[in-house]
């Protein structure tokens, strides 16, 4: 069973959040799920750009295939890896067709995948008040070696927008979009 990865800001509601998602997902039958606290940096975005650092320390923690979910997401069922996802670095679904998501990634830590990290990680360090998820997109266009999955909607579900667009599928992995609640007061 793949373990899953999550991240928290230290004193902030994201704990709470972070929590929660840990209790969905043993509810559908994961066992592990690790926890990273992080300080503070001052800013949402700064905050959010440790996610690229908590990746990779997760690659050599872990030394398998694993998820990164959001704090703010829930398991509504048992995410099943496809045979052929062992191929590729890493997965993440495009909103649209279009959109880089990053509430739920796919990681398997290849050289190439924690090489991606790396730059991502420099990036993040280059632009401090960018969102790492428009980073990313940005790292991905430069990359021609990592191999990316797109994953389908189901694992990347927001819950309020993905029904809309791609109707009446059952999703795998509900995001609720915290941020839009506590982003603008968690430092």
């Amino acid at each position: 069973m793949i373990p899953v990865v999550g991240f928290y800001t230290k004193d902030s509601p994201y704990k709470r959040e972070a929590l929660a998602m840990k209790v969905s997902a043993h509810a559908v039958g994961i066992e592990e799920v690790r926890l990273y606290e992080v300080e503070s940096r001052g800013t949402w975005e700064r905050n959010c750009q440790q996610k690229a650092e908590i990746l990779l320390q997760a690659c050599n923690d872990i030394n398998q295939p694993f998820l990164y979910v959001d704090a703010d997401a829930r398991f509504n069922s048992l995410p099943m890896m496809g045979v052929d996802w062992i191929n590729y670095d890493i997965g993440v679904h495009y909103f649209k067709g279009v959109e880089l998501l990053t509430g739920t990634i796919y990681i398997n830590p290849t050289d190439r995948t924690k090489k991606l990290f790396n730059i991502w990680i420099g990036a993040c360090k280059l632009h401090r008040s960018r969102w790492d998820q428009r980073i990313l997109v940005d790292v991905l266009r430069g990359d021609s070696i990592t191999n990316v999955l797109s994953l389908a909607p189901e694992y990347t579900w927001i819950f309020d927008l993905s029904k809309r667009y791609y109707g009446d599928l059952q999703p795998i992995i509900t995001h609720y979009q915290a941020s839009r609640r506590y982003r603008r007061g968690v430092k």
